[in-house]
C-alpha cells in the first residue's frame, strides 16, 4: 500500500504544482522555432521581423529551440495596403492599414495548412507610416499577448488597436 501511495504522490504532486504555479501563459515553458519564407529571408526582412518577435515570445515564457524538436512552429506575416484617405476637413489624413499575423501551433498542424489559409492572431493598425519598427513591435506584442492569454489560435482572430499608433 505504501508503494502505491508513493507512486500516486509522484504522479499527482507534480501536476498540482503546475496548477498552483498558474503560469500567466499557456505557452510558458514550451519551445518554439520560427519558420520564415524564402522571400522573407532573401529580402532581409528576417532581420526586421525576428527581434520583436523573439522578445515577445520570451516575455510569454516561450523558449527558442532550433530544429525539428521544438514544441511549436511560429510563422509571422506582415502586410500593408496602399493607403486611403480617412476623416474629413482639417482632420483628413492619408493612412495605411498595417497588419501583423502570427500563427503558432504544433509542427504537424502548421505543415498541413496551405499557404494563405493561415490561422493566427492578426493585430491591425491604421498609421501614416507603414514602415515604423516601433509600431510593428507593438503589434507583435499585442498578437503574442493575445495568444498567451487565449491559447493557440483555432481560427483567425483580429485585434484592431490604436494603442500602437504614434502620438
Amino acid at each position: 500500500m505504501t508503494v502505491r501511495r508513493s507512486a500516486v504522490a509522484c504522479l499527482v504532486l507534480p501536476m498540482l504544482a503546475g496548477v498552483a504555479r498558474a503560469d500567466p501563459s499557456a505557452l510558458a515553458g514550451h519551445t518554439y522555432v520560427i519558420q520564415m519564407t524564402g522571400p522573407q529571408v532573401a529580402s532581409g526582412l528576417a532581420s526586421y521581423l525576428l527581434p520583436p518577435l523573439t522578445a515577445a515570445f520570451g516575455r510569454a515564457g516561450l523558449v527558442y529551440r532550433a530544429g525539428p524538436d521544438a514544441d511549436y512552429v511560429a510563422i509571422v506575416d506582415t502586410s500593408s495596403d496602399v493607403g486611403a484617405w480617412y476623416g474629413s476637413g482639417s482632420s483628413r489624413r492619408w493612412l495605411y492599414t498595417r497588419e501583423v499575423l502570427i500563427d503558432i501551433g504544433p509542427a504537424a498542424a502548421i505543415e498541413k495548412r496551405p499557404y494563405g489559409a493561415r490561422r493566427g492572431v492578426a493585430a491591425r493598425l491604421r498609421t501614416p507610416d507603414e514602415d515604423r519598427v516601433d509600431e510593428y513591435a507593438c503589434l507583435v506584442d499585442l498578437a503574442v499577448a493575445d495568444i498567451a492569454a487565449h491559447g493557440l489560435p483555432k481560427g483567425r482572430r483580429t485585434i484592431e488597436d490604436s494603442a500602437c499608433a504614434r502620438p
